[in-house]
């Protein structure tokens, strides 16, 4: 998770929360990383951000899914992303943040290959090796 200190932007600090959360939750460790402070972070933040050019804080990056969430999300979305399942595209509502409804891939779908035609190169390979991996 790529944030800014507390008190900087209120969405990194309401994702924060979210996300620590999700980590008592899953029993997972996710790391953050001061994108202001540190001149690492920074440079790593810069290199994923090139993905998809959003320059967005908090952003949370799966490194084996290969898989990014920008600004504030929903809990049950980072819950997903964090356990490295496939996110459906984020949806627009009227206030510009998405919507709670349909941001998980039905499991079936997802076996199917619904959503796979609007996976990046990067995502499709991070995809593949995470099925590796489970399966062997």
């Amino acid at each position: 998770m790529f944030k800014v200190p507390k008190g900087t932007i209120p969405e990194c600090d309401e994702m924060d929360e979210v996300v620590k959360s999700v980590e008592k939750d899953l029993n997972v460790k996710v790391e953050k990383m001061d994108i202001l402070r540190d001149r690492f972070a920074r440079n790593l933040y810069e290199k994923i951000d090139e993905i998809e050019f959003q320059g967005k804080v908090p952003l949370l990056y799966n490194r084996e899914s290969r898989q990014i969430i920008y600004g504030c999300d929903s809990k049950q979305r980072v819950r997903a992303w964090a356990k490295g399942r496939l996110l459906s595209p984020r949806a627009s509502g009227i206030n510009g943040q998405g919507s709670d409804s349909n941001f998980l891939a039905d499991e079936e779908q997802v076996e199917m290959g619904q959503f796979e035609e609007g996976l990046t190169e990067l995502q499709q390979e991070g995809k593949e090796r995470m099925q590796e991996r489970t399966e062997g």
